[in-house]
């Protein structure tokens, strides 16, 4: 972890000491949240999905809390775009508002929706998104504040009651959101070299992932016949030679 990304994650946890979490391993922080509580859906506007350019999503606000008592501390606004049904369930695409005091983390994820089996208790269906290992789906370019530039990853799990949801739009959640913060300067240093080497980047080589380097990585990984993620997954890695 370098030493500026190591400034950074430690002033946004003495902010939020209450969700954050000891390191896993030398190059990574976490914080997790709890998301909870009903409500009642608008259409909003949204960071542009880059596989479909969709701009908009239904778009839920429940009360963020600290899982160990119950203390809100933020908001969570969850808007769900591009469902499609697969089998006995549902899959979507998610971008996560979580809205500290001291700035807003932006996440896009692909949960999916299963019925719950056992049918005890008042949730109807499971909910969670696992992303790739290494997968950037942090929006660092809309992210705010203390979180901007911070590159990671969220994933989730949990239950939500979809009873009233075809004829309010409503819905009534229960999961956790780790957030795990990546300090990934040095590889995305070696991509963009790469990628400039290529002539698929024109840009500096900052480190940042940014949405020119976001593009650049689109656009190589369309010529190699990866999917056209945008991240440096580890098929998109080992393409480049990036370790």
């Amino acid at each position: 972890m370098t030493k500026a990304f190591q400034v950074k994650v430690a002033t946004a946890c003495m902010a939020l000491a209450a969700v954050c979490i000891a390191p896993m391993a030398a190059y990574a922080d976490q914080m997790l949240v709890q998301m909870k509580g009903k409500a009642v859906g608008e259409t909003r506007e949204i960071p542009a999905i880059e596989t479909t350019g969709t701009t908009e999503g239904n778009c839920f606000d429940v009360p963020m809390l600290d899982p160990r008592n119950q203390n809100q501390i933020g908001t969570a606004t969850r808007c769900f775009t591009d469902v499609k049904t697969m089998q006995d369930g549902l899959a979507l695409t998610e971008t996560t508002f979580l809205k500290f005091a001291d700035g807003t983390i932006v996440a896009r994820s692909r949960p999916t929706i299963q019925p719950i089996l056992d049918g005890t208790g008042d949730m109807t269906h499971l909910i969670g998104s696992v992303p790739e290992p290494f997968a950037t789906n942090l929006l660092v370019e809309n992210s705010t504040e203390r979180f901007k530039n911070m590159p990671g990853n969220l994933r989730s799990g949990g239950v939500v009651n979809l009873t009233n949801f075809k004829e309010k739009n409503e819905l009534t959640f229960d999961d956790l959101a780790l957030i795990t913060f990546v300090d990934m300067k040095d590889q995305v240093v070696q991509a963009q070299r790469r990628l400039h080497e290529a002539q698929f980047y024109t840009g500096t080589m900052d480190g940042i992932m940014g949405p020119n380097t976001k593009d650049a990585i689109r656009e190589y990984q369309a010529k190699h016949g990866l999917p056209r993620t945008g991240d440096l997954d580890a098929a998109t890695r080992k393409a480049l030679g990036v370790q």
